[in-house]
Protein backbone atom coordinates (compact mmCIF):
# COMPACT_ATOMS: atom_id res chain seq x y z
CA UNK A 1 0.00 0.00 0.00
CA UNK A 2 1.15 3.28 -0.23
CA UNK A 3 0.48 6.82 -1.92
CA UNK A 4 -0.42 6.28 -5.67
CA UNK A 5 -1.32 9.16 -7.80
CA UNK A 6 -2.25 10.03 -11.39
CA UNK A 7 -2.24 11.87 -13.93
CA UNK A 8 -4.85 11.85 -16.99
CA UNK A 9 -5.11 13.87 -20.12
CA UNK A 10 -8.44 14.37 -22.09
CA UNK A 11 -9.00 15.82 -25.63
CA UNK A 12 -10.25 19.36 -25.73
CA UNK A 13 -14.07 18.20 -26.05
CA UNK A 14 -13.74 16.02 -23.02
CA UNK A 15 -14.37 12.74 -24.72
CA UNK A 16 -12.78 9.85 -25.40
CA UNK A 17 -10.37 7.48 -23.31
CA UNK A 18 -8.38 9.58 -21.33
CA UNK A 19 -4.54 9.19 -21.68
CA UNK A 20 -1.84 8.60 -18.33
CA UNK A 21 0.38 12.04 -18.21
CA UNK A 22 1.72 10.87 -15.06
CA UNK A 23 2.35 8.60 -12.39
CA UNK A 24 4.10 9.25 -8.77
CA UNK A 25 3.86 7.35 -6.36
CA UNK A 26 4.84 8.66 -2.61
CA UNK A 27 5.10 11.97 -4.05
CA UNK A 28 3.53 13.52 -1.28
CA UNK A 29 4.61 17.39 -1.89
CA UNK A 30 2.99 16.71 -5.51
CA UNK A 31 0.12 15.38 -4.07
CA UNK A 32 -0.57 17.96 -1.00
CA UNK A 33 -0.21 20.81 -4.14
CA UNK A 34 -2.95 19.22 -5.66
CA UNK A 35 -5.42 18.63 -2.47
CA UNK A 36 -4.67 22.42 -1.97
CA UNK A 37 -4.55 24.37 -5.34
CA UNK A 38 -7.22 21.99 -7.14
CA UNK A 39 -9.42 20.16 -4.68
CA UNK A 40 -10.06 22.86 -1.94
CA UNK A 41 -8.54 21.10 0.60
CA UNK A 42 -10.51 17.95 0.73
CA UNK A 43 -8.46 14.84 -0.34
CA UNK A 44 -10.49 11.64 -0.38
CA UNK A 45 -9.05 10.04 -3.43
CA UNK A 46 -11.45 11.71 -5.42
CA UNK A 47 -11.19 12.20 -9.47
CA UNK A 48 -10.57 16.26 -9.85
CA UNK A 49 -10.39 18.19 -13.05
CA UNK A 50 -7.42 20.28 -13.48
CA UNK A 51 -6.85 23.18 -15.94
CA UNK A 52 -3.95 24.08 -18.07
CA UNK A 53 -3.50 26.74 -16.13
CA UNK A 54 -2.77 25.25 -12.83
CA UNK A 55 -0.49 22.42 -14.78
CA UNK A 56 1.70 25.65 -15.20
CA UNK A 57 1.43 26.87 -12.18
CA UNK A 58 2.97 23.20 -11.10
CA UNK A 59 5.43 23.20 -13.46
CA UNK A 60 6.64 26.80 -12.98
CA UNK A 61 6.87 25.91 -9.16
CA UNK A 62 8.85 22.60 -9.58
CA UNK A 63 11.04 24.51 -11.60
CA UNK A 64 11.30 27.35 -9.37
CA UNK A 65 11.84 24.61 -6.49
CA UNK A 66 14.85 22.85 -8.29
CA UNK A 67 16.69 26.41 -9.22
CA UNK A 68 16.09 27.79 -5.89
CA UNK A 69 16.75 24.58 -4.12
CA UNK A 70 13.93 25.32 -2.03
CA UNK A 71 11.51 22.95 -0.51
CA UNK A 72 9.42 25.34 0.94
CA UNK A 73 7.56 25.71 -2.15
CA UNK A 74 6.68 21.77 -1.94
CA UNK A 75 6.27 21.16 1.21
CA UNK A 76 6.19 17.51 2.03
CA UNK A 77 3.05 16.22 4.14
CA UNK A 78 2.82 13.47 6.44
CA UNK A 79 -0.42 10.93 5.82
CA UNK A 80 -0.93 7.04 6.42
CA UNK A 81 1.46 5.64 3.63
CA UNK A 82 2.05 8.59 1.98
CA UNK A 83 5.84 8.06 2.41
CA UNK A 84 8.83 10.05 3.87
CA UNK A 85 8.93 13.63 4.75
CA UNK A 86 12.42 14.19 4.71
CA UNK A 87 14.00 16.66 1.41
CA UNK A 88 15.93 13.97 0.19
CA UNK A 89 17.33 12.49 -3.04
CA UNK A 90 13.90 10.97 -3.72
CA UNK A 91 12.33 14.36 -2.84
CA UNK A 92 13.92 16.37 -5.66
CA UNK A 93 13.53 13.17 -7.79
CA UNK A 94 9.68 13.76 -7.50
CA UNK A 95 9.99 16.98 -7.98
CA UNK A 96 12.47 17.00 -11.31
CA UNK A 97 9.92 14.23 -12.64
CA UNK A 98 7.32 16.46 -12.29
CA UNK A 99 9.08 19.19 -14.50
CA UNK A 100 9.91 16.31 -17.02
CA UNK A 101 6.14 14.76 -17.13
CA UNK A 102 4.32 18.49 -17.52
CA UNK A 103 6.97 20.08 -19.78
CA UNK A 104 5.28 18.64 -23.10
CA UNK A 105 1.94 19.87 -22.11
CA UNK A 106 2.82 23.44 -20.68
CA UNK A 107 4.33 23.92 -24.16
CA UNK A 108 0.90 22.37 -26.00
CA UNK A 109 -1.18 24.75 -24.19
CA UNK A 110 1.28 27.77 -24.88
CA UNK A 111 0.47 27.14 -28.37
CA UNK A 112 -3.31 27.46 -28.29
CA UNK A 113 -3.86 23.64 -27.21
CA UNK A 114 -7.12 23.17 -24.75
CA UNK A 115 -6.47 20.01 -23.65
CA UNK A 116 -8.33 19.04 -19.91
CA UNK A 117 -6.43 17.30 -17.17
CA UNK A 118 -8.27 15.22 -13.88
CA UNK A 119 -5.88 14.03 -11.50
CA UNK A 120 -6.82 11.18 -9.11
CA UNK A 121 -4.69 9.34 -5.92
CA UNK A 122 -5.59 5.99 -4.00
CA UNK A 123 -3.60 4.74 -1.11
Amino acid sequence: MGLDMYLYKKNEMGTGSPTEVAYWRKANQIHQWFVKECQDGVDECQETEVSAEKIKVLYDLCRQALVDRNPGLLPPTQGFFFGGTEVDEWYWHNVLDTCIYLAPHVWEASKGGGSRFTYQSSW
